[in-house]
Order: C-alpha cells, then structure tokens, then sequence
C-alpha cells in the first residue's frame, strides 16, 4: 500500500467522534480516488 491513514485515539469515544470530523471527511474523496484496494484495521491496546 502507498497511501496510509494512521491515526490513534485516546479511547473509543474520541475514535467515534472522529469519523465526522470534517477534515476526514474531507480527505474521503481523496482517499477514494487515489486507492485500488482497502483495508481497515481498528484494535485496541
């Protein structure tokens, strides 16, 4: 892969909230124009 979104949380909330922020919302487009495939790993530690 050559594109990667990393991104870490303080917990479960703030990951929730995210996912509306507008500046994510604002690279999807990107993100899908740029991508063959996709994979999405969430995991808590």
């Amino acid at each position: 892969y050559d594109v990667v979104l990393y991104s870490e949380f303080a917990d479960r909330a703030s990951l929730d909230a995210y996912q509306e922020h507008p500046q994510h919302v604002a690279l999807k487009p990107f993100i899908g124009a740029v991508r063959e495939a996709r994979q999405c790993m969430d995991y808590e530690i």
